[in-house]
């Protein structure tokens, strides 16, 4: 049973037995099994994977490519980042584990996967080598508040201005977006046009593929805490080579993604799919005829 208003996208599938409230909003290729019930105003994001039997609240996020184990409780306004999954075999080396199989119980306005930078960042022990600037809002401001409060290394802006934001984008060298979901992120191409040497998750790595082939991009090859202190480190012991490049980085973004080239690649595009349209076809020649 499906709720008013919904919105489900191409791709999905919701198995015959499931019950979905009012306002539900599912992203593209996602799963929802049997026997599970999901509250009103429920986000389901793409990609990700409800089990059977699973019972989830009210205004509960769940971002891309999550996985929700059978039998997992989801009670209101929880949120989960992208990739998070959630196990529920206690015994798995046991003959009898689908017996003793129940899922956890993730508790009202909890908030899983959000902090792997924050987690990254603590790991570094830096001792002010590195400066951290986080700028924007959103549903985790308080958090990001609560973390930069009292460090020396970590900055948080807030909402900026346009202007603003292209100096604190100037200023930096490295740019770092594990985002798991976007298609094609603006803020990537803006921290490029900037000069920032921008670090990327494996997921944006075939949107982004240029950069990294041209030197201009790292890739995480997951988004573990540990995973992203480790490239941290890295990168930062190649600063003055993407100091060199940046007039380099610049032109090339300007080259092959300023709004007035990729308009002009657009309407020839669009020119020779309408010249091909109307281009009659000549018709192959029978091998008996004359």
């Amino acid at each position: 049973m499906l709720g008013d208003d919904a919105v489900v996208r191409s791709g999905s599938v919701l198995y015959l037995g499931s019950t979905i409230g009012a306002r539900f909003n599912c992203g593209h290729n996602v799963v929802i099994r049997e026997r599970s019930s999901l509250g009103d105003g429920v986000s389901v994001w793409s990609n990700s994977v409800i089990d059977y039997g699973c019972k989830i609240a009210s205004d509960v996020k769940i971002h891309c490519n999550c996985y929700i184990a059978q039998y997992t409780i989801i009670e209101d306004k929880a949120f989960l980042a992208p990739s998070v999954s959630v196990a529920n075999d206690l015994y798995p080396s046991l003959e009898e584990s689908k017996q003793k199989m129940r899922g956890p119980i993730i508790r009202r306005g909890a908030q899983i996967g959000v902090t792997n930078v924050a987690e990254a960042w603590s790991l570094l022990e830096n001792g002010n080598r590195f400066h951290l600037h986080i700028a924007g809002g959103g549903p985790l401001r308080k958090e990001v508040e609560e973390f930069a409060k009292g460090r020396s290394d970590v900055t948080y802006h807030g909402f900026v201005s346009l202007e603003r934001l292209a100096e604190i984008y100037r200023t930096a060298d490295v740019f770092l977006y594990p985002s798991q979901c976007d298609n094609f992120a603006l803020v990537v191409i803006e921290a490029l046009a900037s000069g920032a040497h921008v670090v990327i998750s494996k997921t944006l790595e075939p949107v982004y593929r240029e950069f990294v082939k041209e030197g201009y991009a790292d890739v995480l090859r997951d988004t573990r805490p540990v995973t992203i202190r480790s490239k941290i480190l890295e990168v930062s012991s190649r600063v003055g080579e993407f100091r060199k490049q940046r007039q380099r980085q610049f032109e090339f973004v300007k080259k092959n993604y300023d709004w007035s080239s990729i308009t002009r690649e657009l309407v020839n595009r669009m020119t020779e799919c309408a010249e091909a349209r109307h281009t009659p076809k000549r018709k192959a020649k029978r091998p008996w005829s004359g």
